[in-house]
């Protein structure tokens, strides 16, 4: 092989000087063959100035991560140059073809590295049993870009959203343009906090359950793991389904609804501000408005209002008072909150908790759809008999807040509603989540071995242990511990 004697120099001097880059981190998603950073399907020279040329610049590609240590730095380029030499290339990880296997291919092959633009993109999949959703020859189109707040900047696999150019039914849920790609990665140990949480929602009887399937993903020829692809929770016929308001309406009777909103910790400059009064730091308690999302001052003005006066009916001191049940569906919340309290989820009321409100002055908040539950059975140790001898509002972590829920815990009328679902819950669904949880682990464990490779953190062996160690004895302690506060006992 003719080599270009300067661009060798140059390797040379860059792996001498390996330690001033040994910071520099990136994604790690591999190529075939291994080595192949330009994605040209050779290993050449032009693959190690690709790979210098990644680092000096910061334009860190992906597929230049041959070695798989969540490093983009001169160990890479030195693997290349081995690879190139005809030394044993890296071997790369592929899926398993368990589940359905979703493969993109992003335009120019560039990797996905902003959550503020969308580049465009192809996708197909090809099922277990052969059947495909659109084809290699025939693709469907869309746009992909990152999505999250903490899991797109601190988490090495990146969550997507997807937008396709027209709706699109996708693994058997209903036709929408809008969906994501959730890896829960912090879930690696088993992948089951989200999937029992909104199956939960599902037998609890939740409005709208944002339906999810788990998937093996291939991005520009490079599989990167199980995935699980989402439906986005948006205003819809087939999501939650209320009137659509204009962004910048100014009607009187149309700024009553719908609106789509959500209790956040990631504030921002279009966030809306109240103040709760039992917030004992003197903080704001902040709402997102996803629908509508540009709002004028009359939008603005009305929501914040009926915001503060939902606020001050639940913190009115009156335990026999029915005033903030003018502005809050008691049912709605009362099925939102036992399906936290069963997962142990003592974030449920900090962030990504959902509501929506119809058009009316006298439509209330109805709680849900249920979303993020990264951070359940945060108090579970092996073995312990008093992990879970109190609620979610209680013993909170340094993370979490309360957010109206302990005040209306100490309603009776709240109590009631709460015991009268629990009770139904208990007698008919209780048993089919627990078959839920064992079937689920049967369905990914070999996709979780291949994630392992790719990712290494969990395996099946791993699945499967911690399903038996953790997630069945959680359950079953927390919903034990429950029966005994709002059951017969």
């Amino acid at each position: 092989m003719k080599k270009n004697s300067l661009l060798w120099k140059i390797t040379i001097a860059f792996l001498a000087f390996a330690g001033m880059f040994a910071g520099a981190t990136a994604q790690r998603i591999s190529t075939k063959p291994s080595g192949d950073a330009n994605l040209d399907f050779k290993v050449n020279e032009e693959d190690v100035t690709t790979a210098i040329d990644s680092i000096l610049r910061g334009h860190f590609a992906y597929w230049c991560d041959v070695n798989f240590d969540e490093m983009l730095n001169a160990s890479d380029v030195a693997s290349i140059v081995n690879i190139n030499l005809g030394n044993t290339p890296i071997s790369t990880p592929t899926y398993s073809g368990t589940l359905p296997t979703v493969f993109i291919n992003t335009e120019n092959k560039w990797g996905v590295i902003t959550k503020e633009e969308y580049i465009k993109a192809s996708m197909y999949i090809v099922n277990p049993d052969g059947t495909m959703f659109a084809s290699p020859e025939s693709p469907t189109e869309l746009n992909i870009r990152g999505r999250g707040n903490s899991t797109w900047r601190d988490v090495v696999k990146k969550p997507y959203k997807l937008k396709f150019l027209e709706k699109t039914a996708l693994l058997g849920m209903k036709k929408d343009k809008h969906f994501t790609l959730l890896p829960h990665y912090l879930d690696w140990w088993g992948y089951l906090q989200n999937p029992v949480g909104f199956r939960l929602s599902e037998k609890m009887g939740l409005a709208y359950t944002t339906h999810q399937e788990p998937v093996e993903v291939v991005m520009n020829g490079a599989y990167i793991g199980i995935y699980f692809l989402t439906e986005q929770i948006k205003v819809g016929k087939n999501r939650v389904n209320i009137t659509e308001q204009n962004d910048y309406e100014t009607d009187s009777l149309k700024v009553t609804g719908g609106w789509l909103l959500e209790i956040e910790n990631y504030p921002d400059s279009l966030s809306i501000p109240i103040y709760e009064h039992d917030n004992r730091e003197n903080q704001n308690l902040y709402f997102t408005s996803h629908s509508p999302e540009l709002l004028s001052s009359e939008q603005y003005n009305y929501i914040k209002n009926f915001l503060e006066k939902t606020d001050s009916a639940i913190y009115c001191g009156d335990p026999d008072s029915r005033e903030w049940e003018k502005y809050i569906d008691m049912e709605s919340l009362a099925k939102f909150y036992i399906v936290n309290e069963i997962v142990d989820n003592k974030e449920a009321f900090s962030g990504s908790c959902w509501m929506s409100k119809e058009m009316g002055d006298s439509t209330k908040l109805v709680f849900g759809p249920v979303w993020d539950f990264g951070s359940s059975f945060a108090t579970w140790k092996a073995g312990c008999d008093t992990c879970f001898h109190s609620f979610i509002y209680e013993n909170l972590p340094h993370y979490a807040n309360t957010h109206w829920i302990k005040e209306i815990c100490k309603y009776p009328r709240f109590q009631e509603m709460v015991k009268k679902l629990w009770k139904e819950f208990y007698a008919n669904e209780y048993e089919g989540i627990i078959d839920y949880i064992n079937n689920f682990v049967v369905k990914i464990k070999d996709a979780a071995d291949h994630d392992f490779i790719r990712w290494p953190k969990g395996c099946s062996d791993v699945v499967i242990a911690r399903k038996n160690q953790f997630y069945l004895p959680s359950i079953k302690a927390k919903v034990k511990w429950l029966q005994q506060q709002w059951g017969e006992e």
